[in-house]
């Protein structure tokens, strides 16, 4: 199998469900870009959130951020991608968001900021879910009025993303989302909302970058796990469901592996590539 690229989403992937990654997931990934090949982040967190550890492996040099919005070289800090979400449909979704009080994060430019007036809920959340995920919050930056900081500092905004969400939030969301033709809202998993650009997504995050690498689909293998993967893994030569993947990731899979708990991601890249 002559696999170029591998393209690997992050929770429910390549990390544990405590947001951690295994050694031996690190040590495949470290294999795999010692070989030559290309292994890319590709994950609905900003830049900021992927682990260090993975981004401070010799080799790796490029991501793909917040569902697609951003791919960036990792060597020369330069946005090679962008599809952004356009402000004034942002805006819109800032009023929903607010009217129904939900605290939420803003992607921009590799960082995540969130409204003054949601700390204490979004460290109570993130506090919650253990120290891989609690140093995001340190990582985070929160502004006094989220709506008035990116008009007056014109940031573009990647990816807003709501991290808990009641049903009935949840369908007044996607209602308010289905009323914009430049925004689309998608699940990771039951509780969460990502709202990018309507054309954003990992698989044409990943199709620009392969075609500015000269890499064609069949010399690309993905992992995913979610709904925000099921474009990449419509893109990939060889695609590759997690054990613990949505129904129509395994339906589109060339492979199901085991799940991210038993380090899916090692026991396929071993088997397939011989590492």
């Amino acid at each position: 199998m002559d696999i170029r690229l591998i393209a690997l989403d992050m929770d429910g992937t390549a990390l544990k469900n405590d947001g951690g990654i295994s050694a031996g997931t690190l040590e495949i990934i470290a294999k795999a870009l010692a070989a030559g090949i290309h292994v890319v982040p590709a994950t609905g967190r900003t830049l900021s959130e992927i682990p260090d550890e993975i981004l401070d492996l010799p080799g790796m040099r490029y991501a793909i951020v917040s569902n697609g919005a951003s791919v960036m070289d990792l060597e020369s800090g330069e946005e090679i991608y962008a599809d952004h979400l356009p402000f004034e449909a942002a805006r819109k979704m800032f009023d929903v968001l607010f009217e129904e009080n939900l605290a939420f994060e803003t992607y921009s430019e590799g960082l995540s900021f969130s409204d003054e007036k949601h700390m204490a809920e979004i460290l109570r959340f993130f506090g919650s879910l253990g120290k891989n995920f609690a140093y995001l919050v340190e990582r985070m930056r929160f502004v006094q009025n989220l709506p008035a900081y990116f008009e007056k500092s014109q940031k573009h905004i990647e990816k807003i993303y709501v991290h808990y969400l009641e049903e009935p939030s949840r369908i007044r969301l996607e209602m308010a989302a289905s009323g914009m033709p430049d925004v689309v809202a998608t699940l990771s998993n039951h509780l969460n909302m990502e709202i990018n650009s309507a054309t954003a997504n990992k698989g044409t995050g990943l199709l620009q970058l392969c075609r500015g690498l000269g890499i064609e689909p069949e010399h690309v293998m993905a992992f995913g796990d979610g709904n925000n993967d099921l474009h990449m893994l419509t893109f990939a030569g060889f695609p590759v469901a997690m054990g613990n993947a949505v129904l129509q990731a395994k339906q589109l899979a060339a492979y199901v592996t085991v799940s991210n708990e038993a380090d899916g991601v090692a026991v396929a890249m071993r088997k397939f590539l011989q590492m």
